[in-house]
């Protein structure tokens, strides 16, 4: 970019990650001949309507296997209030910070259940099909804890 300042740079991403001292990042970088920082826009409803993208398609597990909603709902109000901000990307950094589901989700026990159920529905349904499937982790250590 500093060899030839002036050349445009396309870039193909679903996630803003470009972080540069511009600060706007990768719409910045990349999209700055639209108001909305935006070249183009392909959505996964598009690529699922051209027939690029399969649709996905998922099920609820089991109730014992979900977050119980009054915890969800307490520490997402508790840490919206406290920080006085209703901004989805500052929502999202205040969802960061909820220690109580966070510990929830990677709890061991019922990190077994669902991988058990996940594997099984697997098996059972997705594999005969010849379809593919992934599973979603919290975060990284979750991740590895599901493998």
């Amino acid at each position: 970019m500093a060899a030839i300042p002036n050349a445009t740079y396309i870039g193909f991403t679903g996630t803003p990650v470009d972080k540069t001292v511009y600060g706007k990042g990768t719409f910045k970088t990349f999209g700055i001949d639209d108001k909305s920082g935006y070249l183009h826009k392909y959505s996964i409803a598009d690529s699922i309507e051209d027939g690029t993208t399969l649709p996905l398609f998922y099920g609820m597990a089991p109730n014992e296997l979900l977050v119980p909603k009054e915890i969800l709902e307490k520490e997402f109000l508790e840490l919206a209030e406290a920080y006085g901000v209703n901004d989805i990307e500052e929502l999202n950094k205040i969802l960061e910070r909820a220690v109580n589901t966070r510990n929830f989700l990677k709890g061991k026990e019922r990190v077994n259940k669902v991988a058990e159920y996940a594997a099984k529905h697997y098996i059972e349904n997705v594999e005969p099909m010849g379809y593919k499937a992934f599973l979603v982790g919290i975060d990284r250590p979750a991740c590895a804890m599901y493998k």
